[in-house]
């Protein structure tokens, strides 16, 4: 892993147990890929933000409903970001050309898993952090809370939160394992394989100060985890080599039954113990 994505790391988890509030504005050029009014977010093809990321195709929050109606896909816009360490949003916006849309994907779609479906992880090959091969009977009588992730990823409310939020979880599992605390594994599924090594997803886990007993990061090929990770709901791609992602995150019983789905960052550590532990005592 690169010495400045390890110590990026580690900083974002400092200042996040320190309740720091630092903030910062960034001025960034880009072109509008989607509009989700709904969730307040814009999918935006941004140039490289000196200090903070390079270029890449991701999600932004809006806070204001209005620029919703005064953008349309394919304008080219320029945007001040203010980011936190907890969040990043749209603080100014300023359409600079009108432009036209991109062209729908028409790739064939993937049936998506719902909650009451069955999910096996059988068959997909993968490697864990450690190096070893990934063996799905490690799993058996244990609920499975699955996420896909990657490393490289820069915004706060994206990836580092979906982390911060799983370390909270393994917090408060290990703090009730004298209370009958259920037996449940942590899954992390790079979706850039390419760049997360089995190297890089230990120096990460370590970062996070991830128990490999509880919280184990895994990779393998891409079309295996495009297929899986799809499956999911978890779809990506990449755009001039720029990866851009949904977020999923699934609660699985221990008899392969998806029991939670979540389609964003919006669920909470303790929301997602209660439902395990509740299910569990059923």
């Amino acid at each position: 892993m690169r010495p400045f994505l390890f110590i990026t790391l580690v900083l974002f988890f400092s200042l996040l147990l320190h309740g720091a509030e630092e903030k910062r504005q960034y001025l960034v050029l880009g072109t509008i890929r989607e509009l989700h009014p709904e969730s307040r977010e814009m999918i935006i093809k941004h140039e490289a933000i000196p200090g903070y990321m390079d270029a890449m195709v991701m999600p932004f929050t809006v806070k204001e409903d209005r620029w919703f109606k005064e953008v349309r896909p394919g304008d080219e816009v320029r945007f001040s970001l203010e980011v936190t360490p907890k969040e990043d949003h749209i603080s100014k916006f300023e359409v600079l050309r009108r432009g036209q849309p991109q062209q729908p994907d028409t790739k064939t779609k993937v049936a998506k898993i719902k909650v009451g479906s069955t999910l096996s992880l059988a068959g997909i090959p993968m490697k864990e952090q450690d190096g070893r091969d990934f063996d799905v009977s490690s799993l058996a009588g244990r609920s499975v809370v699955l996420s896909f992730f990657f490393t490289r990823c820069p915004s706060p409310e994206m990836c580092p939160l979906l982390v911060a939020k799983l370390g909270a979880l393994q917090k408060a599992l290990k703090a009730h394992t004298d209370e009958g605390a259920p037996a449940v594994t942590l899954l992390c599924i790079t979706i850039d394989p390419l760049n997360d090594t089995p190297k890089v997803l230990k120096s990460y886990s370590k970062a996070c100060q991830a128990d490999p007993k509880l919280w184990r990061f895994l990779t393998g090929s891409l079309p295996d985890i495009r297929s899986l990770a799809s499956r999911c709901g978890a779809d990506f791609w990449e755009d001039g080599g720029l990866i851009n992602h949904t977020l999923r995150t699934l609660v699985i019983d221990p008899n392969g039954k998806v029991r939670r789905l979540y389609t964003d960052n919006r669920w909470t550590s303790e929301d997602l113990f209660e439902s395990i532990v509740i299910r569990e005592k059923r």
